[in-house]
């Protein structure tokens, strides 16, 4: 019950023999006044100056009576709130609510400060504190009761402050939601029953329900608007709803729990309920327009928007996976094994999107980079197919590409390098890729600044070894320049003709082979070929040499017109040399040049024209390309030779002219021999460090050591194996066959 007849707040007149403790009736009625006073007015008179005059016996008689007292005061303040309005507006009210529950609150700490002498003893009693029974009674009393009204006032608040307007969907009111969380969040913490989980809490029955119920509604009528918009732009939009959202709810004071809650609600209804569409649409995320590519924003979107849900980012996985294997083979099946570098360029693309898609998606990483490398090794002949035509894209590049300036080479070989490293026959691409290599070196004499690159990038990839050979290619070159050099010092006259000799080694040009029928030189040329033999043995004891003529290039200065510089090989200079004598006879021409007709037809195609270089010889018998020329056939210099270039190159240098060089010349045998030596070292070194091993681990081993340059099939293996049991070098264990031991 309330004391209302209590004397006036104030500290007693003392006597005048002394102090004395104020007794038990007098401290009620004071407590009693101080209570009502600062509940009701906020009055804070000195009266607390009556609780530290009672003795410690009367503050513990008086624990159970005082918290009656602040139960009944403040049941009386909660009720003198008046009731919300029926059918109106509850937007003012709870406003006016939620401003007297703050001075309600100040107040109740105020009393718990004023009451602290009796704090701790009303606790010790199982009594709660003083500012949080106040708070608990005001709840009980105006919220929580349904007689009351305010409950149903504050969800219909928190509703009409849910709804959204304007282009950015802005809360309308902001500042209602902001209170009103405020106030529930602060009964809550102070209300016992509900931090021991005996009743739900207000905030989420009479703010979080109703917010999120009028929230989907809105997004919801949303979704269905933004239904007839493209994927990319839907999830632009959703994503930025998704930041207003969090936003919004970090400028209103909600609870940390509430984003966790709503967000997936939130995601069901922008993106769990538009699945299918999204889904469908994945793919077109890939090439979003014409000349674009990945569409990295969206996708990012769509998988975070996924990952939420196991099932949809799976199927999110397999739609993307479909669209570039989908992609990938209608690139393969349009490739022309003759038609140069046309599928490099679109694979090294397809591979950019594919690590652009792992970035964004990183569960995806995995499956895609095991997709991407399968599509080169699923179908008989592929890799074989990529490798010839990416080296044909270096000897492209190399011959037309960019200089060493501005790291315009290492772009340049960024994409050749990205798809070196999902080959699996990597020493078939370095023994085509060496062909290019050498024919490049022996007619422009160094290496372009793109080889260069490549290089670098396999040395760092692969290690030293694997480009020891390439480098040695290099070294030659430049040592044969140093060589010609001193030779033409030593001579010292000026020759005739200006030659450079290029002296390369078999170790590393084992491509190169002697010409088993030389072609016969004019003395121009034979008389310093003969002068340089003489001094090379003189010079290098010991060694022989020999001639690869059908390899050279000669530049000639041709007197036709305003005078033109023509690059040739050398069966084309031998041709032209003749030629320049007067018209003669494909017969005479094979004889005096001595080549083979296959070489003479190949050196006459392009001087007559063939593909796209400019016609300077020509068949008075009306022929106009050379494979068609018969033996009496008779062949002229064309005087109407009159091109826009002053340097002509003849010489079959382009991509296009090295398929029958490069890719074509490698042959499987040789393949297979140098994969077999291999793999007989790697069986080897096995053995000597184990002694003895069962067959099955041996040939796991084996294939672990190899698999950086060729992933050998297991029965390869096995043939090598057999073949070293009958060499004396393995020898199978007498009891168990499929155990080998070493020996030596």
């Amino acid at each position: 019950m309330v004391v209302t007849g209590a004397p006036a707040l104030g500290c007693p007149a003392r006597p005048t023999d002394g102090p004395r403790a104020v007794e038990g009736p007098a401290l009620l009625a004071g407590v009693g006044a101080l209570i009502k006073a600062l509940l009701e007015r906020g009055d804070e008179a000195p009266a607390a100056a009556l609780l530290r005059q009672a003795t410690l016996a009367v503050q513990l008689q008086l624990g159970q009576a005082v918290h009656a007292l602040v139960q009944a005061t403040a049941q009386e303040c909660a009720l003198s709130q008046a009731p919300p309005p029926r059918a109106s507006d509850s937007l003012g009210p709870v406003r006016g609510l939620c401003a007297a529950f703050a001075t309600f609150q100040a107040r109740a700490g105020r009393l718990a400060q004023a009451l602290s002498p009796l704090q701790r003893h009303m606790c010790s009693g199982r009594c709660e504190g003083v500012a949080e029974l106040c708070l608990r009674v005001w709840s009980e009393v105006l919220l929580r009761s349904k007689a009351s009204g305010w409950g149903e006032a504050f969800q219909e608040a928190v509703a009409a402050a849910s709804a959204r307007s304007g282009p950015e969907h802005a809360l309308r009111h902001t500042d209602v939601l902001r209170q009103v969380a405020a106030t529930l969040r602060a009964v809550d913490a102070a209300d016992p029953y509900t931090a021991a989980g005996l009743q739900s809490p207000l905030y989420r029955d009479l703010f979080e329900e109703p917010f999120v119920a009028a929230s989907l509604g809105h997004f919801r009528s949303q979704a269905s608007v933004l239904a007839a918009s493209s994927v990319p732009d839907y999830l632009s939009t959703v994503s930025r709803a998704l930041q207003q959202e969090a936003a919004l709810l970090q400028d209103a004071a909600f609870d940390g729990g509430t984003w966790r809650r709503w967000e997936p609600l939130l995601l069901q209804v922008l993106i769990d309920d538009q699945r299918e569409r999204l889904l469908g649409g994945a793919a077109s995320l890939l090439r979003p327009a014409a000349g674009d590519r990945v569409h990295a924003g969206a996708i990012r979107q769509l998988y975070h928007f996924a990952t939420h849900d196991p099932a949809l980012t799976a199927r999110m996985q397999a739609a993307i996976l479909g669209a570039l294997r989908q992609e990938a083979e209608a690139l393969f099946a349009a490739a022309d094994p003759g038609a140069g570098n046309s599928i490099i360029p679109a694979l090294c693309q397809l591979q950019v999107d594919y690590t652009e898609i792992s970035n964004c998606c990183p569960q995806f990483r995995e499956a895609l980079g095991q997709s991407f490398v399968s599509l080169l090794h699923q179908a008989p002949g592929r890799e074989h197919l990529v490798i010839n035509q990416l080296c044909r894209y270096i000897h492209e590049k190399a011959i037309t590409g960019p200089d060493a300036a501005d790291g315009a080479a290492e772009a340049a070989a960024a994409p050749v390098l990205a798809l070196f490293g999902v080959l699996q026959s990597k020493d078939h691409f370095q023994a085509v890729h060496s062909l290019g290599l050498g024919r490049r070196l022996t007619v422009h004499g160094a290496l372009a600044p793109v080889d260069r690159a490549v290089l670098e990038g396999l040395r760092r990839a692969m290690g030293a070894g694997y480009v020891q050979r390439l480098e040695r290619m290099g070294r030659d070159i430049a040592a044969s320049a140093d060589l010609t050099a001193a030779w033409a010092k030593a001579q010292g006259i000026k020759a005739e003709v200006e030659v450079q000799f290029r002296v390369l080694t078999t170790v590393a040009w084992p491509q190169l082979q002697s010409d088993t029928d030389p072609p016969a030189l004019p003395p121009p040329l034979k008389a310093p070929v003969d002068a340089f033999v003489e001094f090379y043995e003189k010079r290098h004891q010991g060694r022989r040499l020999s001639w690869r003529f059908l390899e050279g290039t000669g530049v000639l200065a041709a007197r036709l017109g305003p005078g033109y510089e023509l690059t040739v090989s050398t069966p084309q200079l031998l041709l032209l040399l003749c030629l320049d004598e007067g018209p003669a006879s494909v017969e005479e021409l094979q004889r005096r040049v001595n080549v083979g007709r296959p070489g003479l037809i190949a050196a006459l195609g392009p001087l007559m024209g063939a593909q796209h270089w400019p016609r300077l010889l020509h068949s008075p018998g009306g022929h106009t390309d050379a494979a068609g020329l018969q033996g009496t056939d008779r062949v002229a210099i064309d005087d109407a030779f009159h091109p826009a270039a002053r340097r002509v190159c003849f010489c079959p240098l382009q991509a296009e002219a090295l398929a029958d060089a490069a890719p074509g010349a490698t042959s499987a045998t040789s393949l297979s021999a140098g994969r077999a030596y291999q793999l007989e070292a790697a069986i080897v070194r096995v053995m000597k460090a184990e002694r003895v091993i069962m067959l099955e681990e041996l040939v796991l081993r084996v294939t672990n050591q190899v698999q950086g340059h060729f992933v050998p099939a297991p029965a390869d293996v096995r043939r090598c194996i057999d073949r070293l049991v009958e060499r004396g070098i393995l020898a199978p264990h007498q009891a168990d066959r499929e155990r080998y031991h070493y020996v030596g």
